[in-house]
């Protein structure tokens, strides 16, 4: 969904209502080069990345309101995302 040259768009509250609801852990996990295959689909491979950043366990995100977990979601895959760029492309 990411139409831009930024390489992550803000988190939405609302994804993290799920979680709330499951009280299970958040893993955040970032994939890179998945805008590579569609130019590289028929003519070559493509390596994709996968990156697990961190999990959030319940207790750790219990107390919080969605948009301060939106927001501590998006910090995380913005500092390993730049990492992954980097090294990756």
């Amino acid at each position: 969904r990411n139409n831009t040259d930024d390489p992550i768009l803000p988190c939405k509250a609302g994804s993290m209502k799920i979680a709330y609801l499951s009280k299970k852990p958040i893993v955040v996990m970032s994939v890179i080069n998945t805008d590579k295959v569609v130019k590289n689909f028929i003519l070559k491979r493509t390596h994709v990345y996968i990156r697990i950043c961190e999990v959030i366990p319940y207790e750790d995100y219990k107390d919080l309101d969605s948009q301060t977990l939106a927001l501590k979601v998006e910090n995380i895959l913005k500092e390993n995302v730049i990492d992954l760029k980097d090294k990756y492309n």
